[in-house]
């Protein structure tokens, strides 16, 4: 069996069935193009004190190893955003309903009664594709669009699968 969040609340016969979060996929390119800032801005911290001789003269009126500095901060935030964007969400589907969590501090939490659903469906990038992530859409009679969507679920036609047999069931 599944854990249960704490912010999923089961009735008596209800259990959870499946859970999951974001693919990390999606986040990986962002993330590696902050460590490229990391990386990048420790050899500009490195080269600015002196550490490190690359045989050209450099500009004495930039501070080099304040230039590093924000440069190796901005690569770290840009890690820190990814990894709060991915940790943030998280989907569940019970028994009896389909719910989806967005934050961290701060957080809204969306669920809707398996009655309620009138049609689920999910769609896939070629990345997505080729890497079994995409997009799960869960609609309600009578909505204006997707009532909920598990963005970047991880093998999203089984997601689908799996509340279309309590649906059914």
């Amino acid at each position: 069996m599944t854990d249960v969040p704490e912010w999923v609340t089961l009735t008596e016969s209800e259990r959870v069935v499946w859970s999951g979060r974001p693919s990390v996929y999606p986040y990986a390119l962002s993330t590696v193009g902050s460590l490229v800032l990391v990386v990048l801005g420790i050899g500009v911290w490195l080269v600015g004190n002196g550490w490190v001789d690359v045989g050209v003269p450099l500009m004495s009126s930039v501070p080099w190893g304040l230039v590093g500095g924000i440069t190796v901060f901005l690569g770290v935030l840009g890690v820190a955003v990814e990894a709060v964007r991915w940790w943030s969400r998280q989907y569940v589907v019970t028994t009896e309903e389909v719910y989806e969590k967005r934050g961290l501090v701060s957080r809204t939490v969306t669920n809707l009664p398996h009655d309620q659903v009138q049609n689920t469906s999910f769609s896939q990038s070629i990345p997505g594709r080729l890497l079994s992530y995409g997009d799960v859409r869960i609609d309600t009679a009578g909505g204006g669009g997707a009532e909920i969507v598990f963005e970047n679920a991880e093998d999203p036609d089984a997601v689908v699968e799996e509340v279309t047999r309590h649906l059914d069931g």
